[in-house]
């Protein structure tokens, strides 16, 4: 019969005493998130804050350390934050695509919102941004590649009356090889320190600037879509420069793996 080296005992019993601290400090947040949420809701501001979200994990990752890769510490987070945080803040709830071609945009979200939000599927993105505009569902995730005869941010820079708008780009945590998707929202995005812009112009509007780390995404009869680098909301210099193009959203530059 074999036993167990007292090292190995002494440091089992550590790890009892971490996570049990650890829990504990998880239990404390969320009576603080709670007690925000409260607050929230008197002051009458908005729940879900992406930009705060995308802050928090930043700062966490500057003073990471150690062999933990920064996968796990980004998903760790994101379940705090959606799962331990928003969920307690409010009813959350995603809506996304149904069906194979959209499993990739499916796992993203879920990445991203945790395992305990529910999903609503959906048999197409109209679908999708009438559950937001209805509010039967918080926020949509949509890839950009999608076989329907309007792509979807041609339909947010048409609604002009209540607009929707992109407030993340998934993953967070890039991936160069995977295809990205967006999360739209009721909600105008807010800064974060380091974002992108979305852009949608016609080809008669002239050429839109792109230098720098901005580019061109898609394109849909005569319509275009372009990432432009930097926050730009209405009063900045820059949005002249834009003429009649429509901005859709913004969102905070995901993060580098490396």
């Amino acid at each position: 019969m074999s036993t167990v080296p007292p090292a190995l005992d002494s440091l089992r019993r550590e790890i009892d005493r971490i996570d049990d601290a650890v829990h504990d400090l998880i239990l404390k947040r969320a009576e603080i998130v709670r007690e925000i949420g409260r607050t929230k809701q008197v002051a009458s501001a908005p729940m879900l804050r992406p930009a705060r979200e995308a802050q928090l994990v930043r700062r966490l990752l500057r003073r990471h350390q150690g062999p933990m890769p920064l996968g796990v510490v980004v998903r760790l987070w994101r379940e705090l934050i959606t799962g331990g945080s928003l969920g307690l803040q409010e009813a959350f709830s995603v809506a996304v695509l149904d069906g194979e071609k959209a499993s990739r945009s499916r796992d993203l979200a879920r990445d991203h919102y945790g395992g305990t939000v529910p999903f609503r599927r959906c048999a197409g993105a109209g679908e999708v941004i009438a559950l937001i505009e209805a509010g039967k569902a918080s926020v949509g995730v949509l890839p950009l590649e999608l076989s329907e005869a309007e792509p979807w941010w041609r339909r947010l820079a048409a609604n002009e009356s209540d607009p929707l708008h992109v407030i993340v780009k998934l993953p967070f945590l890039a991936d160069p090889s995977a295809e990205p998707a967006y999360v739209v929202a009721r909600m105008p995005p807010e800064a974060s320190g380091d974002d992108r812009t979305l852009v949608v112009f016609s080809e008669t509007d002239g050429a839109l600037p792109l230098a720098g780390g901005s580019r061109l995404l898609a394109q849909s009869d005569g319509w275009r879509l372009a990432e432009i680098e930097g926050f730009i909301a209405d009063g900045d210099p820059r949005r002249s420069a834009l003429g009649a193009s429509r901005i859709i959203g913004a969102y905070a530059t995901p993060l580098s793996s490396s």
